[in-house]
């Protein structure tokens, strides 16, 4: 007989399918995924037949993954903010500061946010030359001299 690879210690539900006796697995802390003995995925049919709901459990397995990501979206959000903000670019007072993953913001001299959305480098960069625009060189010397 195969050893099983079902641990039973994580709490575990099991349903029979009526027709062929197969057992149907699902862990509680996983809602949705439905395991044959030796702990390989079995379809949501094969589940669905062993007579596990799997509309209410589908939604509480999307609940869940969305949760993870939220949970994974917000703690890398605030290890950002926790972390030393490098000024990338400077020019007459106005900077540029990345806080990781490409993102940027851009900083008044007074150290106003001026994006309070983060933007990409690119952008932040093209915004600081329409905020403090480079000196038109004239010919013949400079504007003063005119």
């Amino acid at each position: 007989m195969a050893q099983r690879k079902i641990d039973y210690d994580r709490g575990v539900l099991i349903r029979a399918h009526q027709a062929t006796g197969v057992e149907v697995y699902m862990y509680i802390d996983t809602p949705g995924e439905y395991l044959s003995v030796h702990g390989t995925p079995v379809t949501t049919e094969l589940a669905r037949q062993a007579g596990y709901p799997v509309d209410e459990l589908g939604k509480k397995r999307e609940l869940r993954e969305r949760m993870k990501t939220a949970h994974a979206n917000i703690e890398a959000e605030l290890m950002l903010q926790a972390e030393e903000k490098k000024v990338v670019r400077e020019k007459g007072g106005f900077r540029v500061v990345a806080f990781g993953l490409g993102r940027h913001q851009v900083l008044a001299p007074d150290d106003t946010l001026l994006t309070p959305n983060p933007i990409p480098e690119e952008q932040a960069f093209l915004l600081l030359d329409q905020l403090v625009p480079s000196p038109v060189p004239v010919e013949g010397g400079t504007p003063s001299e005119k």
